[in-house]
C-alpha cells in the first residue's frame, strides 16, 4: 500500500500493481480504453496530455488483447478452456479448426443469434463483426496461439455485472459442452491457476443477482447444462413477450425469476402490460401469446421449483385459478381486473383494519362480498356460486397459514407476486378450455 501511494500518479492504469511502471502512448492500449479508467491517478488540473502508465502485466496483457485478437472496444470477459488431461496438438489444433468452423472465418467475433432460438434452430452463433462490432466472441488469429489452455475474450455489451456475468457464462457453457472441456471465466486473460482445480465450470465472480442459482463458483456438467436449458426456454419466451424486436426481456426475466419464488410471474405480466399497451388493432391478446411458449414457461418452472421454495404455494394458486375459472368467480369480461377479481376483493378487505373479526367471519365476508358482486353482474346465480366463493376463501386461507405462517403481513407484501401468479394460471385454465373446446368439434366433424 505505502509503495502504491509514494508513486502517485504514476500507478499501473488498470490494476492495483505496486511495482516499477512506464509510459504507454494511445494507440497502444486496447481499443475503447478511455481516460476516464485511469484519471482518478492523475494529478488534479494538470495541463499535460494525460499518459498512461502500466506494469509488465499489464504490458503482456495489452499485447495479447491487441495483436491476438480483434478487439471489440469492450471490456471482455476471458474464456480459459482446459483439457481434462493431456491431449496432442494435433487434438487441440482440431478444436480450433471446429472453433474457426462456426463461421467459416478464424478472424471474426461470433455471438448468440437470437434468431435460431426463435425459429428453434440448430445455429447458436452469427457473425457479429458485420453485423455488430462492439459485441461477440473473439477467435484467435493464429494458430500458434492454441497451447494447452485456450484462451478467447468475449466482448460484451452489458451495463451491470450481472448482465455481463449471465452473458459470460452462456458462452463458456455452450463451447464447454460442446468440446467436452473445462471452462474457467474470469476477467483476466491469464487465468488465475489456483481456481484451476474444479470440475466443468468456473466463475471468478458470480453476482449477487445470480446468487440463487449460483450459490457457489464452479458448475458441473449437469448443472451448467440446466442452466442453458433454462436460458433457451426464457429466451423463447422473451422473444414472444418483448414488445418489438429492440426490448430485450431476457435479463429481466432471469433476474426476476431468479430473485424470489413467484418473480417470474411478475416479469412475464409486467411483459404482457408493456406489449398490450404497444400493440396495433387485431394484435394477439394475451392469453394467445401466453399459450405460444406454455411450454417453454412450464420448463422454466420446473427448474426454479427445484431451487427455490415456491412449489407450495404455486399448487394452492393453481387450484384457486381452475376453481375461479370453472366456478364463474370473474367479472363480466376476460380483461386482468375482471379475472383478478376474487383475489382483489381479499386484499382490499385484508388492508382495511380486520382485527375486529375472528379468522371464520373475516371468511364468511369475504364470501359474502364476491357472492353479492356476482349477483349484481348476473341474471342467475345460486348455491353453486356461493359455495364457489367459500371454498376460494378457505383456499386462500390455507395459503396464508401454510405458505406465510398466518402473517396478514407476509401475505400482502407478496400481494404482487401472488397476483401475477393467480393470473397466468387462470390465463392457462382459459387456454386449456378452448382447447378441449376446439377438440369437441373436431370430434363432432369427423364423426
Amino acid at each position: 500500500m505505502s509503495a502504491y501511494i509514494e508513486g502517485r500518479h504514476q500507478q499501473d492504469c488498470s490494476g492495483a500493481f505496486a511495482g516499477t511502471t512506464e509510459k504507454m502512448l494511445s494507440p497502444q492500449v486496447p481499443d475503447g480504453m478511455q481516460v476516464q479508467q485511469f484519471s482518478n491517478r492523475l494529478p488534479g488540473g494538470a495541463p499535460i496530455e494525460p499518459k498512461r502508465y502500466i506494469s509488465a502485466i499489464a504490458r503482456e496483457q495489452f499485447f495479447i488483447e491487441r495483436i491476438v485478437f480483434r478487439s471489440g472496444g469492450k471490456k471482455a470477459a476471458y474464456l480459459h478452456f482446459m483439457p481434462r488431461q493431456f491431449i496432442p496438438w494435433v487434438q487441440l489444433d482440431l478444436i480450433k479448426q471446429e472453433l474457426g468452423g462456426l463461421l467459416g472465418d478464424q478472424d471474426a467475433l461470433l455471438g448468440i443469434d437470437d434468431a435460431a432460438f426463435k425459429e428453434s434452430q440448430q445455429k447458436l452463433f452469427q457473425e457479429t463483426f458485420r453485423v455488430n462490432k462492439g459485441r461477440g466472441l473473439s477467435l484467435p488469429r493464429f494458430a500458434e496461439t492454441v497451447a494447452g489452455v485456450i484462451t478467447m475474450p468475449v466482448y460484451l455489451e452489458a451495463e451491470t455485472a450481472g448482465e455481463r456475468s449471465l452473458q459470460a457464462l452462456e458462452y463458456g457453457a455452450r463451447l464447454a459442452l460442446a468440446f467436452n472441456l473445462k471452462v474457467l471465466i474470469s476477467e483476466a486473460v491469464i487465468p488465475p491457476l489456483t481456481a484451476a482445480d474444479f470440475d466443468f465450470l468456473y466463475s471468478d465472480g458470480i453476482p449477487w443477482q445470480l446468487a440463487a442459482f449460483f450459490p457457489s463458483r464452479t458448475l458441473s456438467r449437469a448443472e451448467a447444462q440446466e442452466f442453458l436449458t433454462l436460458l433457451d426456454a426464457l429466451r423463447r419466451v422473451d422473444m414472444a413477450l418483448r414488445k418489438d424486436i429492440r426490448d430485450s426481456l431476457l435479463l429481466e426475466l432471469v433476474l426476476e425469476g431468479l430473485s424470489r419464488p413467484l418473480g417470474l410471474f411478475t416479469a412475464i405480466d409486467r411483459a404482457l402490460e408493456r406489449k398490450a399497451r404497444a400493440a396495433k388493432p387485431g394484435a394477439p391478446d394475451s392469453i394467445w401469446v401466453l399459450g405460444s411458449v406454455a411450454r417453454e414457461i412450464e420448463t422454466v418452472l420446473a427448474i426454479l421449483e427445484r431451487r427455490l421454495p415456491m412449489a407450495t404455494v404455486s399448487n394452492y394458486l393453481k387450484e384457486m385459478a381452475a376453481l375461479a375459472w370453472q366456478g364463474g368467480l370473474r367479472g363480466k369480461s376476460l380483461e386482468r381486473n375482471s379475472l383478478l377479481f376474487p383475489l382483489n376483493t381479499i386484499y382490499d378487505y385484508l388492508r382495511r383494519d380486520v382485527a375486529a373479526f375472528d379468522r371464520d367471519a373475516q371468511q364468511a365476508v369475504l364470501a359474502e362480498y364476491i357472492f353479492d358482486y356476482l349477483e349484481r353482474i348476473r341474471e342467475h346465480v345460486g348455491q353453486r356460486q356461493a359455495e364457489n366463493a367459500t371454498a376460494f376463501v378457505a383456499l386462500f386461507y390455507r395459503l396464508l397459514d401454510d405458505a406465510f405462517q398466518g402473517k396478514i403481513n407476509r401475505i400482502m407484501d407478496a400481494e404482487k407476486d401472488i397476483k401475477a401468479a393467480f393470473l397466468y394460471y387462470v390465463r392457462s385454465q382459459i387456454k386449456q378450455a378452448a382447447e378441449r373446446k376446439q377438440n369437441q368439434g373436431q370430434e363432432v366433424a369427423v364423426q
